[in-house]
């Protein structure tokens, strides 16, 4: 079995002003630490305190950042909240041992934008459209001192110092009444990201990833 622990800390401060009784703004400060430790394995059952085997191993990381948002309401059928998100933090991981130092592995920056959108005409039909822009990047452990154990398995030019996720998100959905215990919603929604590096695949991890994705569905719920 192994030894498995870890802790979430997670901190925000932020308020609302109502600039006008069609326009509210928020800003939001958050710090978030999170830690995840393993110690090994151990072969033997019937002895829960018998030496482990195998490698310790700690993951941490600290992030913090802002969250900036307002919401408009030109009438009362429809609503506009738009948002940005910075985040920035770090990394940090050691093996092997538990006395062993923890090394810097990741540092992050992101920068997201969205805009909600929700429509109202009626009481018996809703309207609501989303859209993301994330830019992110990550300075991997290609960059520290740690990285020169590697230097001979990995040719130096094939290391990733650093790898952009980027990717845009679309969704609808719209719903309406068809009677008193029927309901039918529609949903539409899109992803694409356009980050993978197929010539690093071979000499390590790329990080990055490709993909598109369109799906439409749609539902109804009936009530009995």
């Amino acid at each position: 079995y192994r030894d498995v622990s870890g802790d979430k800390w997670d901190y925000k401060i932020g308020g609302n002003w109502r600039a006008q009784s069609t326009v509210t703004v928020r800003g939001e400060l958050f710090f978030k630490d999170h830690s995840f430790q393993t110690t090994g394995w151990n072969t033997n059952t019937n002895a829960p305190t018998a030496p482990t085997l195998g490698n310790n191993y700690e993951l941490d990381s600290q992030f913090n950042g802002v969250k900036l948002s307002t919401v408009l309401k030109p009438t009362d059928m429809i609503s506009v909240t738009t948002r940005y998100i910075y985040e920035k933090g770090k990394m940090q991981v050691t093996g092997f041992l538990a006395l062993y130092p923890e090394y810097d592995s990741m540092e992050s920056k992101t920068h997201n934008l969205g805009a909600t959108i929700d429509w109202n005409p009626n009481r018996n039909c809703y309207v609501q459209a989303n859209a993301d822009l994330v830019y992110n990047v990550i300075s991997t452990v290609a960059l520290h001192d740690l990285s020169v154990a590697a230097v001979g398995v990995i040719p130096a030019n094939r290391m990733v110092p650093s790898a952009d996720n980027n990717y845009r998100t679309a969704s609808v959905i719209a719903g309406t009444t068809l009677s008193k215990t029927d309901d039918l919603q529609v949903q539409f929604t899109y992803y694409k990201a356009d980050n993978y590096n197929a010539q690093l695949a071979r000499y390590t991890q790329p990080y990055g990833a490709s993909a598109s994705e369109t799906m439409l569905s749609a539902g109804l719920k009936h009530k009995f």
